[in-house]
């Protein structure tokens, strides 16, 4: 039996439904009787180039550099996020605004910024007269 390819239109009916990647794979299921991954779904919404407003908002303000991966687990992106989010008036749960309220607090204690390197990630390193916030948009091959 042939797969039935994920198209353009039903990743465009998904999203307008409101629906999670998971929340797809669990509607394709149901309409075509065929399993999916999450991923493959994730896949198709970057392929098609389909504007998903519930994709992980990037917060240019907070994390300014360009072609940035988000890293769910690094703790120094997650706080940039936590912060856009707070600045964009946006809600954070509880636990995240206290471990961003205890990571502000110590990044001002320290006198730290945070700065991205390509190659090696996120990383705190001593602010700088010149820098803005909470980063540093300089890297270490000009520092």
């Amino acid at each position: 039996m042939a797969r039935t390819t994920i198209d353009k239109a039903t990743v465009e009916r998904y999203i307008r439904e409101g629906l999670t990647q998971q929340q797809m794979v669990e509607r394709f299921y149901e309409e075509t009787g065929e399993r999916r991954s999450r991923s493959s779904f994730a896949a198709a919404i970057m392929r098609y180039n389909v504007d998903n407003p519930r994709a992980t908002p990037r917060y240019s303000g907070a994390l300014p550099w360009e072609g940035v991966p988000v890293e769910h687990y690094c703790y120094e992106q997650r706080m940039l996020r936590a912060l856009g989010s707070r600045e964009e008036g946006r809600p954070n749960q509880d636990v995240e605004n206290g471990r961003l309220d205890a990571w502000l607090e110590e990044m001002d204690r320290e006198n730290l910024v945070v700065m991205w390197e390509p190659s090696l990630g996120f990383f705190k390193v001593p602010r700088e007269p010149d820098d803005v916030g909470y980063v540093t948009i300089k890297n270490l091959a000009k520092s």
